[in-house]
């Protein structure tokens, strides 16, 4: 890309986005597929590349513009499978407490531990992982999708329905 596509790309021009797209889709794709394998989280990440490439433009200084935008997609595949082990650990974690509870460890000690029972009763097992994975755990709907091997509009929509019926059951008046 020239320095003339460069700034155009900085004034968000359309069809300059669109040939740059176009040019490098199939390179940032490859790139990332290399070390996500997985289709579907690689073609989100391609997109989150181009739009961190058009966020960071004015970041650009200079040099092999490839060479720039290559870095950003290793990055962003790199960062992306640190987010996923971490998320494997918080799990087993998770799994780990929950198959070594007792009798006695089933008792609410506090006032969140009563509404996380309260919660696990109103939802299935799977919904209420998946609220805890997005409430708790700060992860992206598209991360918990590819932890439990499921698409992004369906953890979507688990989590919709199950806020839904939880926001219908519980009195959060009791819990303040």
């Amino acid at each position: 890309m020239t320095s003339e596509d460069i700034s155009l790309l900085k004034q968000k021009d359309e069809a300059t986005f669109n040939e740059f797209y176009n040019k490098y889709h199939k390179l940032f794709f490859s790139i990332i597929y290399k070390t996500i394998k997985n289709f579907q989280v690689t073609e989100e990440l391609v997109i989150d590349v181009f739009c961190k490439i058009l966020e960071d433009l004015d970041q650009y200084r200079g040099g092999n513009f490839k060479y720039w935008c290559i870095t950003i997609a290793k990055n962003m595949a790199y960062m992306y499978l640190r987010k996923v082990i971490q998320e494997r650990q918080t799990m087993e974690k998770y799994v780990e407490m929950e198959t070594t509870k007792t009798d006695d460890s089933d008792k609410p000690d506090t006032v969140s531990e009563e509404l996380l029972t309260e919660i696990k009763a109103i939802v299935d097992g799977e919904t209420y992982e998946i609220i805890i994975m997005h409430l708790v755990q700060n992860l992206k709907f598209r991360e918990i999708a590819v932890t439990k091997n499921m698409t992004t509009s369906s953890v979507i929509g688990k989590y919709d329905r199950g806020i839904k019926k939880i926001r219908s059951r519980i009195d959060y008046e009791s819990y303040r």
